[in-house]
């Protein structure tokens, strides 16, 4: 018998806590992908002013990489730090980002933006950026998913093991405070426990004798009883064992 609880997944609203928060764009992305955006501005805009590519980090946009002023016009600028690059091309109006090999903890709220006043900015696009991990198992195999979230407060919220249906329902399958009591059967909630280290901020998920028909999207997500905030997706492929 499976849990019947069906949440919505505020999958735009990716950053914790911050459902007001609205986006442009949703990139759902497996890891080891790139992403490619990119922000058009208008003509009235100074093309010489930096521009940025910002991560919102708690109510605050944090910039991860910035181009310098450009007295040549239309000479592009940019700007590159670890794996993420930006460029200016002032004579299509358009900001480029590249982010190469994306993992988990790359998923959040990002902008195309350029310096308003200190430690404000003008955002010219904003995305929510999903990453996936692929994870690949054989049939009565275990999984075990390691879920980090944020310090800011969400030690004492209820963590949750989801299954999507469609692009924003998810099936509950397991949750922190609500313990199986059907260990080890063959439904899928009574083969799944759910471990919220706190100490260590990180949830980590156990799928035990797994099957087939369990290959899905899942995803780690924070309850405060409104709906889910998912903090890291999985997209699970589970096949027979090759014989011979």
């Amino acid at each position: 018998m499976a849990v019947e609880l069906r949440v919505l997944l505020l999958l735009p609203l990716w950053v914790p806590g911050l459902h007001a928060q609205t986006t442009d764009a949703v990139e759902r992305l497996s890891e080891g992908s790139t992403l490619y955006i990119h922000c058009p501005y208008t003509a009235q805009r100074n093309y010489q002013h930096p521009k940025a590519w910002c991560r919102l980090r708690g109510d605050k946009w944090e910039p991860l990489v910035e181009t310098t002023v450009s007295s040549q016009y239309p000479s592009v600028t940019r700007a590159t730090n670890g794996k993420v690059t930006i460029e200016d091309y002032p004579l299509n109006h358009t900001v480029s980002i590249t982010m190469v090999n994306l993992q988990a903890e790359d998923s959040g709220i990002y902008s195309c933006a350029y310096p308003h006043y200190p430690d404000l900015y003008y955002l010219l696009k904003t995305i929510s950026l999903i990453v996936f991990k692929e994870l690949h198992r054989y049939e009565l195999d275990s999984l075990s998913v390691q879920c980090p979230y944020s310090t800011h407060g969400y030690g004492t919220d209820t963590k949750t093991w989801c299954r999507t249906q469609g692009r924003t329902e998810c099936n509950v399958v397991a949750r922190t405070g609500y313990p199986s009591a059907r260990r080890n059967n063959k439904d899928l909630e009574g083969r799944t426990l759910v471990w919220d280290r706190t100490r260590q901020r990180t949830v980590t998920i156990t799928m035990q004798k797994l099957q087939a028909h369990d290959t899905g999207l899942y995803w780690c997500a924070l309850s405060r009883g409104g709906p889910l905030t998912p903090i890291m997706g999985v997209k699970l492929s589970v096949s027979k064992k090759p014989t011979g």
